[in-house]
């Protein structure tokens, strides 16, 4: 096989490598989601959801409640 047609089967497989892998969707994300409970006197008052490092929602906690630190938003 010659030099060009050693370049030129390279390139031909490489540009259909690249057409295919165009067409192909990636994975979806998954969120990830964390409960975490609020207590008063270390009796557990409720609970509130964290989805990807975000306070997302809450079942009427009372209480204390301590936010882990990784959290980066609190949401409405």
């Amino acid at each position: 096989m010659s030099r060009i047609s050693r370049t030129l089967s390279v390139v031909c497989s490489a540009a259909v490598i690249a057409a295919v892998t165009v067409g192909v969707p990636a994975a979806p994300a998954s969120a990830t989601t964390t409960t975490v409970d609020c207590t008063t006197d270390g009796t557990t008052t409720g609970t509130f959801t964290i989805t990807d490092n975000e306070v997302t929602d809450d079942s009427a906690c009372t209480g204390d409640v301590i936010i882990p630190n990784w959290v980066t938003s609190v949401g409405d």
